[in-house]
């Protein structure tokens, strides 16, 4: 062998040891989350929802749906930069970076555990990722219809062909007819609004509040509310929550259950949507109500022991959320310890958790508020 063989077969040796050691292909952030609350007195709706549709500008702005007949004809492939995973659009000769989301959409049709698409997305080179992902794809024993959610260039999920479109300027738009269907919209005000995975606008009724400090002789109101959520990139319905906010200290609390929380998928038209969202508003407004009342019942209600409030809560909230409830109890219940054996008030316990959830992400936020509402009626049921 020549020298210059001898060259060539190392570089080649050394370009197949780099290739076999490369990162893999990443895939792009989702859209960062964020929480934006506007005190007690809250903004009218209008301006209330605005940094919600800025914050979605930001992003990218509009989302365009591609329709793709059979994913098996849209090969997954590497950026331009060689950092990011893209699918391959071969008749427009386009390619389209995958975010977080999208590759869990894809890893969904592919039939992918999580053990798998966690080697594939975070432990294999670049060659053995498109090899292994291009070759599923090819063997997918039947066609994968989908439709691509598509913003600046970047595909924000991939879900199923029958998926309706409903995206933040819709929802905003449906939610304002609702109200103002119901005769609520001048009465309503934005109390928050929150982006990321999902997005929330979350309506807060000044004129429906009702002082459960009375007895005790000091203003603490309590307001009516309602939480509207939705995501644009398949992962959420179209959502009206039962909502109560504390306004003194802006501790906000919800219902997920049946009767309390209606979850309104994206299939059919937006009309047909719209008319749902605008049914079941009278009911959130009354069982709201009830909310409050049952709120004011636990001012004299008690937990017999800490074991007795962390039991039901301990499948719900992450070790990190139960150690800051402690801290949380021992600020509303005005105690430097918390005794075991010791009754914990139930008012005490549900702003607890409803001051902690504050300092949450906006997911575990609004599930730490749906576990104190859950709190609240199961010990109050019984009184």
């Amino acid at each position: 062998m020549t020298m210059s063989q001898q060259n060539a077969a190392q570089i080649a040796q050394a370009q197949a040891h780099a290739a076999l050691h490369a990162e893999p292909l990443g895939v792009m952030a989702d859209m960062p989350g964020s929480w934006l609350a506007f005190g007690r007195e809250g903004l009218p709706f209008d301006k209330g929802v605005q940094p919600l549709l800025d914050a979605h500008a930001r992003d990218g702005g509009g989302i365009d749906d591609i329709d793709v007949a059979d994913l098996r004809q849209w090969p997954v492939g590497a950026s331009e930069d060689g950092a990011s995973l893209v699918l391959g659009d071969l008749a427009a000769r386009r390619a389209y970076k995958l975010r977080r989301t999208a590759w869990s959409g894809l890893a969904a049709r592919l039939s992918l555990g999580e053990g798998a698409s966690d080697l594939l997305l975070k432990r294999l080179p670049p060659q053995i990722q498109l090899a292994n992902l291009n070759a599923m794809l090819r063997r997918a024993p039947e066609k994968i219809p989908a439709t691509l959610r598509i913003r600046n260039g970047e595909v924000l999920a991939v879900v199923s062909d029958r998926y309706a479109p409903i995206d933040t300027p819709d929802m905003v738009s449906m939610v304002r007819s609702a109200l103002k269907a119901d005769g609520l919209l001048e009465a309503a005000t934005v109390s928050a609004v929150g982006w990321g995975g999902r997005d929330l606008v979350r309506v807060t009724f000044p004129s429906m509040t009702k002082d459960i400090g009375a007895a005790r002789k000091v203003g603490d109101m309590v307001a009516r509310g309602i939480d509207f959520r939705n995501g644009s990139w398949g992962g959420s319905a179209v959502s009206v929550l039962t909502n109560t906010m504390r306004l003194v200290c802006l501790n906000g609390m919800t219902r997920n259950e049946p009767g309390t929380a209606w979850h309104f998928r994206h299939v059919g038209t937006r009309e047909k949507i719209e008319g749902k969202v605008r049914e079941a508003i009278p009911a959130a407004v009354r069982e709201s109500g009830e909310m409050v009342d049952r709120f004011e019942m636990a001012l004299g209600l008690e937990i017999n022991s800490l074991a007795a409030l962390f039991a039901p809560l301990r499948d719900v909230l992450q070790v990190s959320e139960q150690d800051m409830l402690r801290t949380h109890l021992k600020r509303e219940m005005a105690v430097p310890l918390l005794e075991p054996k010791a009754a914990i008030p139930l008012f005490d316990a549900i702003n607890a958790m409803t001051a902690m959830a504050q300092e949450l992400g906006n997911e575990r936020r609004v599930m730490v508020e749906s576990a104190a509402g859950e709190l609240l009626y199961n010990r109050t049921r019984a009184a």
